[in-house]
């Protein structure tokens, strides 16, 4: 498979609000856990989340087409957003973050990004046991309902009561001229989910 090396950042988001006195994650009342009963697992120990961000700056060009899509009225345009089954590193949870934008005749242009995102975890004062969080898809495909909707920008709440990585997503996939330069991009906040056992 065609891979490519782009640019990606990520930052731990109100880790500060996430963090206890006492160093512990706090799970918060803001969210509640999912029932773990629903992933036919028993936790092992505590269940705690913490929120992080994915910005993705820009995408590559791996169509046969130009790098520009051109967003006209009554055209569809393919657009996804997914992760790969995070799991658990010492220290930190790593994911593999993908979005792609897809333009059909008469262009064919064929934008994507794929990046491994490595999340540190903000309280190291207990054990791992497993990684509650699953990957996340996003078909966000839809059909331009007007002339000059280029500059729009677009935002997907994922509502998931689940252990989905994503929980919101702000993305952009048109703007002036070629959008392999930035102007596609996105900025994905996460909760990861783990069952934990205190040192």
């Amino acid at each position: 498979m065609k891979t490519h090396s782009g640019l990606l950042s990520i930052v731990l988001a109100a880790v500060s609000s996430a963090c206890g006195a006492a160093g512990t994650v706090d799970t918060g009342n803001e969210e509640e856990a999912p029932a773990v009963t629903e992933q036919k697992y028993t936790p092992v120990g505590r269940i705690v989340s913490f929120p992080a961000r994915v910005a993705i700056s820009r995408l590559e060009n791996w169509g046969s087409g130009d790098s520009d899509v051109y967003t006209q009225k009554n055209r569809t345009y393919n657009v996804h957003i997914w992760t790969s089954s995070p799991y658990y590193q010492p220290g930190q949870i790593v994911t593999t973050v993908s979005y792609d934008v897809g333009e059909q005749y008469p262009d064919y242009t064929y934008l994507r990004h794929d990046q491994t995102a490595v999340i540190p975890i903000p309280d190291t004062t207990f054990r791992v046991n497993r990684v509650l969080s699953v990957a996340s898809y996003l078909d966000l495909s839809e059909r331009c309902p007007y002339n000059n909707c280029q500059y729009q920008h677009h935002w997907v709440d994922s509502n998931s009561s689940d252990y989905q990585l994503i929980r919101q997503a702000d993305y952009y996939y048109d703007g002036q001229g070629p959008d392999d330069n930035g102007n596609a991009n996105a900025t994905l906040q996460l909760t990861v989910w783990l069952d934990v056992t205190d040192y």
